[in-house]
């Protein structure tokens, strides 16, 4: 016994599944609807299993691909790394000019410990000497 062909479209009532088109049936679906009128219109929707809505979506979208497209790009090289890169680069290095320049200052302050640690041992020593 054979089994009858199902649409691969239909919906089974125990998995249900979104139907999805491609963009060839879309754009294909599109054109036809663009050519029928009113009373036409329906019923190409009724006999794709559609909503005007999801036409109103397409040709949306397809509007919006089409005034991308002449839309005026800019001319030039693409620059090699993002804003973000620089940006990141940029924070790098100032992140390490500051840690040297941290560095040096606690050098500074050490030294200056030494210095006057040195100081009051001689002040210690001279003052005990007398």
């Amino acid at each position: 016994m054979m089994k009858p062909k199902t649409n691969t479209n239909e919906v089974s009532p125990h998995n249900p599944t979104r139907r999805v088109f491609s963009a060839d049936d879309k754009l294909r679906i599109l054109a036809a609807a663009d050519a029928c009128s009113d009373g036409d219109l329906a019923a190409l929707l009724r006999s794709e299993g559609l909503y005007s809505s999801q036409l109103q979506e397409w040709r949306a979208i397809r509007d919006q691909a089409q005034r991308d497209a002449f839309a005026p790009k800019k001319q030039g090289r693409k620059p090699k790394h993002s804003h973000n890169d620089l940006l990141l680069q940029q924070l790098r290095r100032q992140n390490a000019q500051l840690t040297a320049r941290a560095e040096h200052a606690e050098a500074i302050v050490d030294l200056q410990k030494k210095i006057s640690a040195l100081f009051l041992q001689k002040e210690e020593k001279n003052s005990s000497s007398k």
